[in-house]
């Protein structure tokens, strides 16, 4: 069913996605329509494609029905004000998901840490994120891309 959930805009995908009950919440699809998929991903033509995709240096970032699915289940931890470590950050889409979700109107006072152990990752990752309109929030704090290893926590 994932596959099928493909669009042409990121809109569509995420729509599609929630249209085959591969997430319920409102507020998860509130988060993934405001994050343009095609400003994570190395292949644009592929953005909207409901599958991973290589993103470089032996890593990939997942299908979005996976960041959907995990979203979703965090949501009860996702809320306003809250801080959140993303282990693993990659290409800095979930970091992007999860501040809309702890920032919905920029004023909560939430903070994302992205931590990545590949450093060419992690400046692409705060490229992306100022591609996506996010540039403000890195400035603030609200959001930060470290490199390190996530099983040490924030440095």
């Amino acid at each position: 069913m994932a596959w099928a959930c493909s669009g042409k805009t990121n809109i569509e995908l995420v729509n599609n996605m929630l249209n085959a009950g591969l997430f319920k919440s409102e507020l998860v699809g509130e988060a993934l329509r405001r994050v343009d998929r095609a400003n994570y991903v190395r292949n644009k033509h592929e953005a909207y494609y409901d599958s991973p995709q290589s993103i470089g240096h032996a890593a990939t970032i997942s299908a979005p029905h996976m960041h959907a699915h995990a979203t979703e289940y965090l949501l009860p931890l996702l809320t306003p004000g809250a801080k959140v470590l993303d282990v693993g950050s990659g290409s800095g889409y979930t970091c992007a998901i999860f501040h809309h979700l702890v920032n919905p109107t920029g004023t909560e006072g939430g903070k994302v840490v992205g931590i990545e152990h590949i450093s060419e990752l992690v400046d692409w990752s705060i490229e992306n994120l100022k591609r996506d309109g996010l540039g403000a929030h890195i400035e603030s704090g609200a959001i930060k891309m470290v490199c390190g290893d996530g099983r040490l926590g924030e440095p």
